[in-house]
């Protein structure tokens, strides 16, 4: 086509443009050479409006092959939206492997079966559909472009909340993360449907845990509120910020350490290491070392508290302390453990700032005197500042230590059983008794520095 319509000579240039209108080519017919403005008018006159390539008729002309076609206009194809999509940002564990350790050792304990999550944790993303970008042919017509498909709706199940613009999902609580049913739920609590073992691993959780079997030897349950096992703990480590029951009892070991921020209750107690905030119960304990910020009670059937030692604040009570074969029983109360420790703490640190003390005191003199060098003048300055100081944490350690020892010696304490066997021995305070031969029914006191025995009658208290 030329661009003077009623010139009847052949035109130097030829133009046309594909049926989708995506792309116009142009032609030399051999005559005269026509400029480049001459081949955009001639797209104009066709219609051409958009996607003219100035640099492709340039190369056609400076080329000058008769008839060879060149694209000199191109369209723009639509680029269709992405789909919308749901991100997880935490996935169901289909099974569980052990942790593979930096130094490339694996722990087979470490299985990685809990998911976890804090309150207002992001568990899931609802993306939007986005991109994309409109086409447009040579002759300037909008080619729409398509639109992408909604992203799934977020999967909330219990104890989540959806973000303020509802495309995020936030954990509602601290807890556990769990998929059923293709919902994402939190749960404050996780249970264990089977033992703690190898089948699960060792457990640290934020918050309680419930075992519905009982805990392997060698395995270990962590959690910041409440452990509840019906089963037996063998072995075990237990520790929770709250409270530990154990319907199944506790047997130790070597390793096993039971601590709890308020009480421990548990069938019974064998051979095994007890620290309780609050107080301890159980039917029986037998050879176990047990600490409690409040009391030791041992009741039930039993009700025996046989070998090891038991620290209360407050009070131990039981049926029966010690045994028929005079096994060192060690009973104290009137002792906050935690304060008691850090009174031992305390009293070692004295100890080892009085030894520091006396022999800085021995090395260093006691003035600085005008024949002495410079290097040694700075030495025995620092050598005099460093006893000042030493002097100044006694000091303070002193008091400490005394102000920890006026709270011990006021903590009250007592112990009630029905019977105390020989061989036993009770710290209440400040007062120490051996016991030489078997107590029936009573209470023992602290009253003035010195253990008092009570008797109770049947039917007292």
């Amino acid at each position: 086509m030329q661009p003077n319509a009623h010139n009847d000579a052949e035109p130097p240039v030829e133009v046309s443009v594909a049926l989708d209108g995506m792309q116009a080519r142009a032609w030399l017919t051999g005559r005269e050479l026509p400029s480049a403005d001459f081949v955009e008018e001639a797209l104009r006159v066709l219609g051409v409006r958009n996607g003219v390539d100035r640099a492709a008729i340039e190369r056609m002309l400076e080329e000058n092959v008769p008839y060879a076609k060149h694209v000199v206009a191109s369209g723009r194809l639509p680029v269709d939206e992405e789909d919308g999509k749901l991100i997880l940002k935490c996935r169901p564990v289909e099974r569980p492997s052990p942790k593979v350790l930096e130094n490339g050792a694996v722990d087979y304990k470490d299985l990685g079966m809990v998911q976890q999550c804090a309150a207002g944790q992001i568990l899931a993303i609802r993306i939007q559909p986005s991109g994309g970008e409109d086409g447009m042919d040579v002759y300037g017509n909008v080619m729409p472009k398509g639109k992408g498909k909604n992203a799934p709706p977020l999967p909330a199940g219990k104890n989540v909340l959806l973000a303020s613009d509802g495309l995020s999902l936030l954990a509602g609580l601290t807890g556990q993360i769990k998929f059923e049913g293709g919902k994402i739920s939190v749960e404050p609590s996780l249970v264990i449907y089977t033992d703690v073992g190898p089948s699960t691993g060792n457990i640290d959780f934020i918050g309680t845990v419930k075992v519905e079997g009982g805990v392997w030897a060698g395995f270990s349950i962590k959690a910041s509120e409440d452990i509840e096992i019906a089963g037996i703990a063998e072995n075990a480590m237990l520790d929770a910020g709250r409270s530990i029951s154990v319907s199944g009892g506790i047997r130790g070991g070597l390793k096993s350490i039971v601590k709890a921020g308020l009480d421990v209750t548990a069938k019974f107690i064998e051979s095994a290491e007890v620290r309780a905030g609050g107080a301890v119960h159980a039917d029986s304990i037998l050879n176990c070392s047990v600490w409690s910020g409040s009391d030791i009670v041992v009741s039930g059937k039993t009700g025996v508290l046989v070998g090891g030692k038991a620290v209360a604040a407050r009070r131990v009570i039981a049926k029966t302390i010690g045994s028929t074969k005079a096994v060192l029983t060690e009973i104290e109360v009137g002792h906050d453990p935690v304060m008691l420790d850090r009174y031992k703490a305390l009293k070692a640190q004295y100890k080892t700032l009085k030894e520091e003390l006396e022999r800085y005191s021995r090395i260093a003199p006691q003035t600085l005197k005008e024949s002495m060098k410079d290097s040694e003048k700075a030495r025995v300055v620092r050598t005099l500042q460093t006893k000042i100081n030493i002097r100044d944490k006694l000091g303070v350690t002193q008091k400490m230590l005394k102000d920890t020892l006026d709270k011990l010696e006021g903590v009250k304490g007592a112990v009630y059983a029905g019977v105390i066997r020989q061989g036993a021995k009770v710290v209440i305070g400040n007062a120490v008794m051996y016991v030489r031969s078997d107590l029936g029914k009573c209470s023992l006191v602290n009253e003035g520095g010195r253990i008092a025995i009570r008797r109770i009658e049947e039917g007292g208290a």
